[in-house]
């Protein structure tokens, strides 16, 4: 196993921890997309429970997600300018990958306007945890996993996703 791969899997790990249900007060609560799935509104406590549900497409879109807000919301933060061109270089490399997590996740919700709202809810959500954690708590968390995610190749990208178990989701969450 490669050192990137190792290193980008532990990545995916702790990006999944920062959205498993957690009770501390200053941590959000995670908006799954496997939740998304089974319920119409937002869910609260119960999502836990369907993190363990996650598929491999449902973790790449999180991750893609997550990536998406930490490197337009931290790259002041991190005095680095380029983190959104560095997300929309992930983007680039990443598409082909993207686009079939993508595919996969709209399928099952029944056709891309249904995974458009789920991913809009998914993004608020995401954006939501910024401002409740404050964005230099939030920066400092994702740094890590934000320089790992877009270093990623797609064959990275995929085997971090596809071989994290799912119930690794939930990891650390007490759930």
């Amino acid at each position: 196993m490669s050192r990137i791969y190792r290193r980008l899997a532990s990545a995916v790990l702790a990006v999944a921890g920062l959205t498993a249900c957690v009770s501390s007060p200053d941590t959000a609560q995670p908006f799954t997309v496997a939740a998304a799935t089974h319920a119409a509104a937002p869910v609260s406590a119960p999502q836990c429970r369907s993190a363990a549900l996650e598929t491999a497409a449902d973790r790449i879109v999180r991750l893609h997600t997550e990536t998406m807000v930490a490197g337009l919301s931290c790259g002041n933060l991190w005095h680095d300018a380029a983190a959104p061109g560095r997300y929309a270089e992930f983007i680039a490399r990443n598409a082909e990958v993207l686009r079939q997590a993508q595919t996969e996740v709209a399928l099952r919700l029944g056709g891309i306007s249904n995974f458009d709202e789920m991913h809009t809810a998914l993004s608020n959500a995401e954006a939501m945890k910024v401002a409740r954690m404050g964005a230099t708590a939030y920066c400092s968390q994702m740094q890590d996993s934000f320089y790992l995610a877009v270093s990623a190749t797609p064959t990275e990208l995929t085997r971090a996703t596809a071989t994290m178990p799912a119930s690794m989701s939930a990891l650390g969450s007490g759930c």
